[in-house]
This record gives C-alpha cells, sequence and structure tokens, in this order.
C-alpha cells in the first residue's frame, strides 16, 4: 500500500513553525480544517492544544513546530475523520521522521496513540504512554493525549490538568536549554 496521500499536494499538510525548534509536536492526521488551511492542529482540537500552550510554553519560546504522522486527511465512508489505520501510518510517516532529524529538536511530544505508534511503534494503552520517556534523534520523547480526547471529556479538570502537562513540558525546557526565556 502507498501512503494514502497519494500524489497530490493539495491534500498533504507538511509539518509547520520554527524549522529550529526546541520543541516538536506529532500528531495523527489533517482534519478537513487542516485541509482546507494547509497547517496542522487548526481545527477544534488545535484550538484546543493552542490555548494549553498559550498559557506555558509559548509564554517562554516560539521555537515550536508541529506535523502528523500522516500527512492527509483519512476519512470515513461518510467524509468524516477517522484515525488512521497502522498500515497507513507506516506509509506516510517518513515525511515527518525526516523532517524531526532535519530539526533536531530538543524534545518531542507525541499526542496519542496514532503518533506513539508512527513515531516510537509503541502501541501501549496512553495511561500508560504518559508514564514514559524515550529518546529518538537524541531528543527526548514524551507522551500526551491528543487534544481531541482532551477536547471530548469537556471537563475543566482534564484541561487543567493537560496544561499541567505542559508546563512540565516548558520546565524541561528551561532546565535543559540555557536562556530558555530569552529565546
Amino acid at each position: 500500500m502507498k501512503c494514502p496521500c497519494g500524489t497530490i499536494k493539495e491534500n498533504k499538510v507538511l509539518p509547520k513553525g520554527n524549522e529550529k525548534p526546541l520543541l516538536y509536536l506529532v500528531g495523527e492526521a489533517a482534519g478537513r480544517q487542516e485541509i482546507q488551511y494547509n497547517r496542522p492542529f487548526v481545527g477544534p482540537a488545535g484550538q484546543v492544544l493552542r490555548k494549553a500552550l498559550k498559557e506555558t510554553v509559548l509564554k517562554h519560546t516560539n521555537r515550536v513546530r508541529v506535523g502528523n504522522v500522516v500527512l492527509c486527511r483519512p476519512t470515513n465512508n461518510w467524509g468524516n475523520n477517522r484515525t488512521p489505520t497502522y498500515e497507513e501510518i507506516d506509509n506516510c510517516v517518513e515525511h515527518v521522521i525526516q523532517d524531526i532529524t532535519r530539526a533536531a529538536p530538543k524534545l518531542i511530544v507525541l499526542l496519542g496513540k496514532s503518533a506513539a505508534y508512527g513515531i516510537m511503534k509503541r502501541t501501549l494503552p496512553m495511561s500508560q504512554l504518559c508514564k514514559q520517556t524515550d529518546i529518538f534523534t537524541k531528543a527526548t520523547v514524551w507522551y500526551t493525549y491528543h487534544p481531541s480526547y482532551i477536547m471530548r471529556l469537556k471537563s475543566e479538570e482534564a484541561f487543567n490538568d493537560y496544561c499541567s502537562f505542559w508546563n512540565k513540558v516548558t520546565e524541561y525546557l528551561i532546565c535543559n536549554q540555557p536562556f530558555f526565556s530569552q529565546v
């Protein structure tokens, strides 16, 4: 099977953000709004992610890059977004792996199970992965829930917990990058 995006460039949402990021976020796949605006995380899940980042990481740096393990929008029979299959991820993930390698971030955060599988081939439940740390191309790798999951919970407590995770990301970057708050 080939990449589900095919060769049509208009249907692919390439990684965006700082070319030399401290932090690289990897999500699942482009959604309807991402395809429309040709940017990752501009839909409802992206709004949740941006709100959490604005309250934490982005107060200190703009050296962030965002990509997805699948560049296009997988849909079900009714044209709605769906989770990409492992086969689709395997056939598309090389794009973001090359981008991560080129960008050389200090920290990679994998947002959800699709990203965890795509980059690290990890298939454990997110509740277990969130407690683990890995290394990929010399960068530390952390796992957290995809913002669409936080959005579906419709809980202020869940969002606050999500912000706590991003505060830990900020602390990690401050401790591991000289002059982080001035970058």
